[in-house]
């Protein structure tokens, strides 16, 4: 799905010569958890900590609601710079994150026990925009996948990835769209995020003013409430994007999106011999990709909880659990060469993907190794329970969301 987005939306054609930046697409959601950045409110532009609550317009039953802490018309947000290859840039942040309304006010009811939840992209969708859920990319309108089930729980949270893909030096305001259904209410409305890759404007400090000091200049930015009000940041954008509103279409109602699933390869269709081979090919790539996943996470595990609990030595298991995605030998890094590898042995048997003679194209393939590495990841995390925790304690610069972030699909701790 990567690989389609850069086609479509950067205009950059998927051919064999770009096999280089479709291999660092595979690793983009790798360097994600690595490079997230920082930044400050400055103006309408937002930064993290952004909520938006879930729940609906009747008790138990309805239509499913989104209650923001922001404003869906006017505030932007910032998406820092991730990874870049291949002449396209990723942009990406896990902020504004979903929570659930646990207490009936102002329209916004609970949702019922257990309710799960689904998000699908919606349009408009531009910049080669997508939203990431659990390893499943979605880029497309219509496009679903599950987001979470309902928690009585004030401190459960769901982060989606909101991603934008751009040819490098590409600036600009744009738009990410989705709505939610869930079995027995009626779907929501759609939401828009705006989204910018361009960074806060600077503090008056760092600009050139006519004073000959820049002294005073800080004191303008003690009061940040005038400055949000009065700055119009997503002036500074280079996309005219409309302003983007809820759209409300309160007679919709839920649906199951029909299609072949993020990940899974289209059938073969009038296969010949050649399109035969290629699809083994994969089939052993895959199961190749997946053995070395499980291996690596597997053999990180083991020297964790050998130092844990036999107290030996923890300089093993640092080398083996590093989320360093920077770092080609980290457990990140050989993750991601496996990956590279892998589409590889791909591009040599089945030949440049994406052509009217491939049965696949470069997209199939990479959301294909992605789904692989995501099930791996599950799997692990099923086998050594609490995995995401014990790696989070063994790396002394690390959280559990670190360690969510680099590792998506592994799940937390079931006692």
């Amino acid at each position: 799905m990567v690989a389609d987005a850069m086609s479509s939306d950067c205009g950059i054609g998927l051919v064999r010569a770009s096999r280089r930046g479709a291999r660092s697409a595979i690793r983009m959601r790798r360097l994600i958890g690595a490079l997230m950045l920082l930044v400050l409110l400055a103006g309408q532009v937002l930064a993290h900590g952004e909520v938006m609550r879930i729940g609906s317009s009747q008790p138990g039953s309805g239509q499913l609601l989104v209650e923001p802490e922001f404003d869906f018309g006017g505030d932007v947000f910032y998406l820092p710079q991730a990874a870049q290859a291949g002449g396209l840039t990723l942009y990406s942040d896990i902020f504004p994150s979903f929570a659930w309304i646990l207490t009936p006010g102002s329209g916004f009811n609970p949702l019922g026990a257990g309710v799960t939840v689904t998000i699908a992209a919606a349009a408009p969708i531009s910049g080669g925009g997508s939203i990431r859920v659990a390893g499943t990319t979605l880029d497309a309108p219509g496009e679903s996948t599950i987001l979470g089930s309902f928690e009585n729980d004030p401190e459960a949270h769901v982060h989606a990835e909101w991603r934008l893909l751009l040819a490098n030096g590409v600036t600009g305001q744009y738009q990410i769209s989705f709505r939610l259904s869930a079995p027995g209410y009626t779907q929501s409305p759609v939401y828009t995020l705006l989204v910018t890759n361009q960074a806060p404007a600077p503090t008056p400090s760092s600009t050139p003013t006519s004073p000959p000091t820049s002294t005073p200049q800080p004191t303008a930015t003690d009061t940040p409430e005038p400055t949000a009000t009065e700055t119009p940041e997503p002036t500074s954008t280079a996309s005219p994007q409309p302003t983007a509103t809820p759209t409300s279409d309160a007679s919709a109602t839920a649906t199951v999106t029909v299609g072949i699933p993020t990940g899974f390869l289209p059938p073969l269709v009038d296969a010949d011999q050649g399109d035969l081979d290629c699809q083994k090919a994969i089939a052993g790539a895959v199961r190749k990709l997946g053995h070395q996943t499980y291996q690596l996470i597997g053999k990180c595990m083991d020297a964790a909880h050998t130092h844990a609990m036999l107290e030996k030595p923890a300089e093993p298991a640092i080398k083996s659990c590093s989320i360093d995605s920077l770092d080609q030998t980290s457990l990140v890094g050989r993750i991601a060469a496996e990956e590279a590898k892998a589409l590889d042995t791909i591009e040599r048997k089945c030949g440049p993907l994406g052509v009217a003679s491939s049965p696949y194209t470069l997209g199939h393939i990479a959301a294909h190794l992605d789904l692989t590495v995501c099930l791996a990841e599950e799997l692990a995390g099923s086998t050594y329970n609490r995995a995401v925790t014990s790696m989070a304690s063994l790396l002394e610069d690390s959280t559990d969301h670190d360690v969510h972030l680099a590792f998506p699909c592994m799940k937390g701790s079931f006692e």
